[in-house]
């Protein structure tokens, strides 16, 4: 990691040793500190932007609303302060104190002072406008495409106007922070783009759109291979939201998941087929196993971890996954179930353990949960294709409120043995359940075949077909 951080301090110092204003800096503290009315004797939380963004520090608010924050730097740095729901970006260096009184209920509202000041001003703006944005967002992808890069143009415009005047009327203005900026909101435009025909796609009903060359001629402005701006979320964001917008096809070919039955490891190969820089080629391999291991775990372990390996070249990002994998190590293939109890609508206790000699797949859901709803059509197709099978299809519910359940099993039309255990830790707990739909597989002998099936919609009838003795 240290290596890899060198390297990109290395080509930040040749970006800047160009610019105008040439600034220097000295190793030392920097102080944040104020004043939140509305947070009196709350904890907040503090993030340097990082490439793996792990840095996160706590800052206690007094009884009277005060707060102060030191960091050491060795460069100038930013950070995002979380107050509730709310966030801050903010712009240190060292030997600087940063300093700000506000109210929680209108943190928009925000006046800096410090040497800083003018950067973090230009933050609150920037990132208010980039808020009002995002939130009409629907309302703007949804009209014609001219219409759309017109307005995207006009306000992009806008932030590089703001910028050039922070840039000319500010007399040392810090060219690390200016090149900075610009490339921020260079990619986060770049961003919007790749939301675009997703969201215009979606909000009008119309599959497969796909925007006019002009309209995507602005991808041809931004670079998929330039790992000294890592360092940058929107960058980051960008070149993630571009690997998605090149994989999404996956679910909707069978082809493709008959010849890459893993999704994590298709993903993994189109990084290292669509990216030549091989940090960036690092980073992207380290988030998607981040995401993979936090909604998967060690599912299709044996095929991504020797792509994994190959691709990522930063030990402390390695490091880190082996770190999450520990947390999964009970739930392997082969390893004993955990046994868990529902309650059919008669008030029976039914546990997974009572299929002992039938295969059990197990579908974890809840009723106001969309895309668990979804897989309903295809569990009834699967439990009508295998009902002459060794396999049983549990239904298990997590919902908070039982008579909700209670209702839509009454109704009708889901597939096999329902259930009721609701926030039961002998399911969600040990079997690392944070988002569901969760499909599960079990043998005949209830041990783990796998804690993160593929789901009935992506085709896991051709795996449950090969099942020995099915």
């Amino acid at each position: 990691m240290k290596n890899f951080l060198l390297g990109l301090s290395f080509l930040l110092l040749i970006v800047f040793a160009g610019c105008k204003n040439e600034v220097t800096y000295k190793a030392g503290p920097a102080t944040l500190a104020g004043s939140i009315v509305g947070a009196e004797n709350q904890q907040l939380y503090i993030r340097k932007e990082t490439i793996n963004q792990n840095e996160l520090d706590t800052i206690l608010v007094s009884m009277n609303g005060s707060f102060s924050f030191t960091t050491n730097l060795n460069k100038p740095e930013y950070f995002t302060l979380f107050i509730g729901r709310d966030q801050l970006v903010i712009y240190m260096k060292p030997n600087d104190t940063v300093s700000f009184n506000a109210d929680i209920q209108r943190f928009d509202e925000i006046k800096f002072s410090g040497n800083s000041s003018v950067y973090n001003d230009y933050l609150v703006k920037l990132t208010k406008n980039q808020g009002a944005y995002s939130a009409s967002l629907q309302n703007i992808f949804r009209a014609d495409e001219k219409i759309v890069s017109k307005s995207m143009d006009s306000v992009r415009a806008a932030h590089l106007a703001d910028l050039e005047v922070l840039e000319k009327n500010f007399g040392k203005t810090d060219p690390i922070f200016i090149t900075t900026e610009k490339n921020r909101i260079l990619y986060y435009w770049g961003v919007n783009h790749l939301l675009f025909p997703l969201y215009h796609g979606y909000l009008n009903q119309i599959e497969n759109y796909e925007p006019s060359p002009d309209f995507s001629a602005y991808m041809n402005e931004l670079n998929l291979n330039d790992s000294s701006l890592l360092s940058i979320p929107e960058y980051r964001q960008f070149v993630s939201n571009f690997l998605s917008s090149k994989v999404n096809s996956y679910f909707y070919s069978d082809s493709l998941q008959v010849s890459q039955p893993s999704f994590t490891a298709y993903q993994l190969n189109m990084a290292n087929t669509l990216f030549s820089d091989k940090n960036v080629k690092s980073y992207l391999a380290f988030r998607i196993l981040k995401d993979h291991v936090l909604y998967d775990g060690v599912k299709d372990y044996d095929i991504i971890m020797p792509i994994f390996n190959e691709l990522c070249l930063v030990e402390a990002f390695k490091a880190e996954i082996q770190n999450d994998l520990k947390d999964w190590e009970l739930l392997k293939k082969g390893m004993p179930s955990n046994d868990f109890a529902g309650v059919n609508l008669k008030g029976d206790s039914i546990r997974l353990s009572d299929f002992t000699g039938k295969y059990v797949y197990v579908d974890v859901w809840a009723t106001w949960c969309q895309p668990c709803l979804r897989e309903i059509p295809f569990l009834l197709e699967m439990d009508e294709t295998f009902k002459e099978k060794n396999i049983v299809f549990l239904g298990v519910s997590v919902d908070r409120d039982k008579d909700k359940w209670v209702e839509r099993v009454e109704q009708g039309g889901l597939a096999g043995t329902q259930i009721y255990v609701g926030l039961s830790d002998e399911l969600s707990g040990y079997y690392k359940i944070s988002g569901i739909p969760r499909f599960m597989l079990f043998d005949k002998d209830g041990n783990i075949l796998e804690v993160s099936a593929d789901r009935p919609s992506s085709g896991v009838s051709r795996k449950l077909m090969n099942l020995e003795g099915l």
